[in-house]
């Protein structure tokens, strides 16, 4: 204890001989420390949490593409259909981004926001940390339910305590508070957001070229990649073309996950 104490009197000594090599001294040191704690953080929410969902290894982007055009989007029949006769996944959603105009006690916020299927928290295997997710009711044109984010909530409502059954004016309408996500969760990519229903309107129903929705799957525990495609090729060999014009379709499905980290994922460990 003695020596260590010699050696704090010893520095003091040193920093007060040369208090401007002492202040830069500790500036870089608070840099690099700085900077080491925002790395240890980005590298915790890519790589050790990178995904609030459960078996996210599970959860994969699905398309189709032909000789002139690729694409993730997918018409709403086509996304009834596919629900229905592949039965390598345990479910598929489908999700939309839009802009949205939400008036806020504190202003209003542009939000680039998804519109999902009401089955899309299920889907990924979240649940709301207040309130309940979305049901079939919640889908229907001027039901008007929305789900926000912890950190919407926090920021922007202020925690408010009575936010369940609450009113936000989502472009122009107004939308009733039926969740609240917990603190993480993050789709696609923001964590201050908010989510609605996918409305269908009347021609999106029944127009197999109307491409505007993007999908989910979830595979079946022990499926593979390679099983679930090969049995989305033979939906796309037996399904009605929109246009005899086509090429041969076919069909892709990417892990969710990779899409989130992307290349990034090597270099982070490096990092390490």
């Amino acid at each position: 204890m003695t020596g260590l104490l010699q050696d704090v009197r010893y520095a003091l000594r040193q920093i007060s001989k040369s208090p401007g090599f002492a202040t830069t001294a500790i500036l870089v040191l608070a840099l690099g420390l700085g900077a080491t704690t925002g790395m240890l953080a980005i590298v915790q929410s890519v790589l050790v949490r990178p995904l609030g969902y459960r078996d996210p290894d599970r959860v994969v982007l699905v398309g189709m593409s032909d000789q002139a055009n690729a694409t993730s989007n997918i018409s709403y029949p086509d996304f009834q259909e596919m629900r229905r006769s592949l039965h390598q996944f345990e479910d598929l959603g489908a999700y939309s981004s839009m802009p949205l105009a939400v008036q806020t006690p504190d202003g209003a916020q542009m939000l680039v926001a998804p519109a999902v299927s009401t089955n899309f928290f299920e889907l990924l295997g979240v649940h709301p940390m207040l309130g309940r997710s979305f049901r079939a009711g919640d889908q229907a044109v001027g039901a008007g339910s929305v789900i926000v984010s912890h950190d919407f909530w926090q920021h922007s409502m202020h925690a408010q305590q009575d936010v369940l059954g609450s009113k936000l004016k989502i472009n122009q309408d107004l939308y009733t508070v039926v969740g609240v996500m917990p603190p993480h969760f993050q789709f696609p990519m923001q964590t201050e957001t908010v989510w609605i229903t996918l409305q269908i309107g009347a021609d999106q129903k029944t127009k197999q070229g109307f491409d505007s929705f993007s999908v989910l799957g979830r595979l079946k525990p022990q499926v593979t990649l390679d099983q679930a495609r090969s049995e989305g090729e033979g939906f796309l060999r037996h399904k009605p073309r929109a246009d005899s014009s086509q090429a041969t379709s076919h069909f892709w499905l990417y892990p969710y996950q990779n899409l989130v980290t992307g290349n990034e994922k090597p270099a982070l460990v490096a990092l390490l």
